[in-house]
């Protein structure tokens, strides 16, 4: 497991790559497609499958969609960005250590990635690269029983979490003509914290709430797949 501090250096890595790609793709009259992708997704690693002890979910329940616009750079090399949408959380199904608890959130993301052509054939991508995201929408409802009666919160704590985020993104691609299917996966950066203030205002404190006692729901990855076509 890569360290904060290698982890800090690969970011700014591709950052810089990332950059330069999109300079010199611009800079030219390159060839340019346009790719519109769905797809579904499944979370895993959070900081409260940890807790629960589990450590991985098998269940695809979260989607996703892209806009993604291609520029040729040189060779088989392409720079890729546009806007993905996708959402993400948890459900918990025992209360005997802390909250009941089912967490949504809707992202919206800018990826920042280079492409490559394998074979340069136009039959297999490989992408990777920065994928900067902004929360738009999270809900939590947990509930707890003490003493024989139960309590339950529920409610939008948007305003009560940090809302910029940014993560690694990769993917394979297989193209047949102008439709393509694939698989991808996003990296969120480790130590991110989601939560703002939420303890102050949530209604049960940081040892009933699953949420709160797992520092909320960070240090997690999505894999997904998904398929679309070339619109241009």
């Amino acid at each position: 497991m890569p360290t904060n501090r290698s982890q800090s250096y690969l970011i700014k890595l591709t950052v810089l790559i990332s950059l330069c790609l999109l300079c010199y793709a611009f800079s030219g009259k390159a060839q340019s497609r346009l790719y519109v992708t769905g797809g579904v997704s499944t979370v895993f690693g959070s900081g409260v499958n940890v807790l629960l002890g589990s450590d991985f979910s098998t269940e695809f329940n979260y989607l996703a969609f892209d806009v993604e616009y291609e520029k040729r750079v040189i060779g088989s090399f392409n720079f890729v960005t546009g806007v993905s949408l996708f959402n993400s959380g948890y459900t918990t199904t025992d209360d005997s250590f802390s909250s009941l608890s089912d967490f949504a959130a809707y992202y919206v993301a800018v990826p920042l990635m280079a492409r490559w052509n394998v074979g340069n054939k136009n039959m297999f991508y490989l992408d990777f690269g920065l994928a900067p995201y902004y929360l738009v929408d999270a809900q939590l409802t947990e509930s707890i029983t003490e003493f024989g009666s139960t309590k339950t919160v529920s409610g939008d704590i948007t305003e009560y979490s940090n809302r910029f985020y940014y993560a690694s993104k990769f993917q394979m691609i297989i193209l047949m003509n102008r439709f393509q299917i694939g698989m991808f996966m996003l990296f969120p950066a480790k130590g991110q914290s989601t939560l703002k203030d939420l303890e102050d205002h949530w209604g049960l404190n940081s040892q009933q709430s699953t949420y709160l006692l797992s520092n909320g729901f960070s240090d997690y990855q999505i894999l997904g797949i998904k398929a679309g076509f070339r619109i241009r």
